[in-house]
């Protein structure tokens, strides 16, 4: 086993861009930081929002990745935005969370033009 650091109550984590603003933050009751592959596992009420466009994420699980400064689980999540909701299960996402990528959405999905982009 790898050696880690446990945060047994809660963490809260503000990431800045390069001009010191906070752009996005992220909350969990639990986290556990693995040293060796500078990974951390968030547990229990995790959630991530990107205070430049309000995006909001939601999940019981997740995984934040120094290296690839990325976020990703294979758990359920939501995503709130300012006009709608998106229900999945699995993303990957930048840890600023101005993008992500959800693997199974699930629900109603509105999309602009003609259709979804594959």
């Amino acid at each position: 086993d790898s050696p880690y650091i446990e945060f047994p109550q809660t963490l809260h984590v503000d990431f800045y861009n390069d001009s010191s603003i906070i752009e996005s933050t992220v909350d969990a009751r639990y986290a556990k930081y693995v040293e060796t592959e500078r990974k951390v596992l968030l547990r229990d009420s995790v959630k991530v929002q990107n205070l430049q466009n309000g995006d909001r994420l939601l999940t019981k699980q997740l995984w934040w990745d120094q290296n690839t400064q990325e976020f990703y689980t294979d758990k359920p999540v939501r995503i709130y935005q300012p006009d709608k909701t998106i229900y999945g299960k699995g993303l990957k996402a930048a840890q600023n969370f101005d993008w992500y990528n959800i693997f199974n959405i699930t629900g109603v999905v509105l999309t602009s033009g003609d259709g979804i982009l594959q």
